[in-house]
C-alpha cells in the first residue's frame, strides 16, 4: 500500500479532531522512519554478528577434531583448506567414532539380542504367529554395530524382513540370523520365527584419500588431527561457514515494507471504523435533533444541547460523530457562521447522509419556515429504514459463517446416533 503525506494527513484531520493533523503526519512518519532504521540497524548488528561468530566457529583449534561418540555411522566434517598464495577450497571429511573394545562390544551385543526380538516384531503379536513383514533393523540407535540378515527361506521372507504373498503359507518356520559387525568384529544371533500368511586425481581429491586413510588408521584415538603439509603444501584448515546469518538478513530486508505496510493499514482500519460507527450514530442523532426542537429550540441551540450532554456522558471512549459536534460548536463560538459550520460538518463526516443533512440545514438558514422538521423526520425515517436493512444484512452474513460450524455440529450428532446403534446392530 503506497501512501503519501497528504493522504495522512487527510486521515488524521478525521480521527483525531481538533488537533493539528500536519504535526501529527510529521511526527507519524518520524517515528515510522525510527522504527524503520532500528530494524535495519538490527538487522546489520545480526548478520555482523552472526557472521563473526561462523568466522569464529569455523577456526579448527590445534587442527585437532574431537570424535563424537554415539553415533553408529560415519560423520561428515565440511572443511575448507588453503594453501600458500591460494584460495580456500572445499573438502568433506568422513570421521568415524571412537572404535570400541572387545569387551564394551560383546556386552552391547548381549544387550542388543534381549531386545532384538521385540524391535522386529512390529504389527506381529509374537515371532511364532508372523502375519505381516518384519522391521529386520540394520542399526540401532546407542549402538555401533551394523546388523545384517540372512533367511533361510528366501521365497518365504526376504532379508528386509518382508513376506513373499506369492503362494500362501499356513504354517512354517523359519530362521533369521542377524550377524553383528564392527571392523573386524563379527557376532551372529539367530532367532527362530513361524511364518503364518495368506499372500579424477588432483590435491583436493587425493587429500581427500590421505584424510580418509589416516581417518581409518586412527579411530581409536579421542581426536583426529588434521595436516599442515601435504604434497610439499602447507595447509590451513577451517569449518565450512554457516550461511544462515544470510538468510537473516534477507529475513529483515523483507520485514521492513511488511511492517511499513502494517502500520499504514492499521491508520486506515482506523478511518473504516469511524465510517462505520457514524453510520450507526446518524439514525440516534437526528431523532435527538428532531426532539431537541420539538421542544422549541432552533438548530444551534439544539447542537449545542447535543454537545453539552455528550461531554457530560462521556467515558473515555469516543463517539466520533460527537466528537465532530463538539468541535462545530467551538468553532461556531470562536466566530464561525452556522452555514459554515454545516457545510464543516458534511465535508468532515464525509457520508451522504450527513452531507444531506448539512443541506437541508443550510437550506432552512436561508428561507426559513417550518418545513425542516418534517423534512429532518424523512430522513429520520430513511435512517431507520436503513439501518434496519444493514442489520439485517449483518443477520444474514452472521448465518453464512456460522452454517459450516453447524453442519460439524450436525454431523457430531449423528456420530453420536449412529455409533451406538450400530453396535446393538453387532450384538
Amino acid at each position: 500500500m503506497n501512501v503519501n503525506k497528504e493522504q495522512i494527513i487527510k486521515e488524521f484531520s478525521q480521527l483525531y479532531i481538533g488537533q493539528n493533523p500536519g504535526q501529527l503526519a510529521e511526527q507519524y512518519f518520524q517515528r515510522k522512519r525510527k522504527e524503520m532504521l532500528l530494524i535495519i540497524a538490527s538487522a546489520v548488528f545480526i548478520v555482523i554478528v552472526c557472521g563473526i561468530g561462523a568466522v569464529l566457529n569455523s577456526k579448527v583449534e590445534n587442527n585437532i577434531i574431537n570424535r563424537k561418540e554415539g553415533k553408529s555411522t560415519k560423520e561428515e566434517i565440511r572443511l575448507q583448506m588453503k594453501t600458500e598464495g591460494e584460495n580456500w577450497q572445499d573438502i568433506i571429511l568422513e570421521l568415524y567414532p571412537k572404535e570400541y573394545s572387545e569387551e564394551e562390544l560383546d556386552r552391547m551385543f548381549l544387550e542388543v539380542c534381549e531386545k532384538l526380538p521385540v524391535l522386529i516384531c512390529m504389527e506381529n503379536e509374537n515371532l511364532q504367529s508372523i502375519c505381516s513383514d518384519l522391521n529386520l533393523v540394520q542399526e540401532i540407535s546407542g549402538y555401533p554395530f551394523f546388523i545384517r540378515w540372512e533367511s533361510s527361506e528366501n521365497s518365504v521372507i526376504d532379508e528386509e524382513g518382508k513376506l513373499s504373498w506369492e503362494e500362501e503359507v499356513a504354517d512354517e518356520e523359519v530362521e533369521l540370523t542377524a550377524i553383528f559387525t564392527y571392523n573386524d568384529w563379527e557376532k551372529v544371533y539367530t532367532i527362530p520365527v513361524r511364518i503364518q500368511m495368506k499372500r579424477e586425481k588432483n590435491l583436493v581429491s587425493s587429500l581427500k584419500e590421505d584424510l580418509q586413510q589416516q581417518e581409518e588408521e586412527t579411530r581409536k584415538e579421542e581426536f583426529f588431527c588434521l595436516p599442515t603439509l601435504f604434497m610439499e603444501n602447507s595447509l590451513e584448515w577451517r569449518y565450512s561457514l554457516d550461511n544462515t546469518y544470510l538468510a537473516l538478513g534477507l529475513l529483515f530486508v523483507f520485514l521492513i515494507p511488511l511492517i511499513s505496510y502494517l502500520k499504514d493499514r492499521e491508520i486506515y482500519n482506523q478511518s473504516g471504523k469511524r465510517k462505520h460507527q457514524l453510520q450507526e450514530s446518524f439514525p440516534d442523532f437526528i431523532s435527538r435533533l428532531i426532539l431537541l426542537m420539538e421542544a422549541g429550540l432552533n438548530i444551534q441551540g439544539a447542537f449545542f444541547r447535543i454537545g453539552e450532554d455528550y461531554l457530560k456522558k462521556r467515558e473515555g471512549k469516543q463517539n466520533y460523530l460527537y466528537e465532530e459536534i463538539i468541535y462545530i460548536c467551538r468553532q461556531m463560538k470562536n466566530g464561525l457562521t452556522e452555514k459554515e459550520g454545516y457545510e464543516l460538518l458534511g465535508k468532515r463526516c464525509g457520508l451522504s447522509c450527513y452531507k444531506k443533512l448539512s443541506g437541508l440545514l443550510i437550506q432552512q438558514l436561508h428561507k426559513g419556515g417550518n418545513g425542516i422538521l418534517e423534512s429532518l423526520k424523512e430522513e429520520a425515517t430513511k435512517a431507520g429504514d436503513e439501518q434496519k436493512r444493514n442489520i439485517q444484512k449483518k443477520g444474514e452474513e452472521m448465518g453464512t459463517k456460522l452454517l459450516f460450524p453447524m453442519i460439524l455440529m450436525l454431523a457430531i450428532v449423528m456420530i453420536f446416533i449412529m455409533v451406538p446403534a450400530l453396535f446393538s446392530f453387532q450384538v
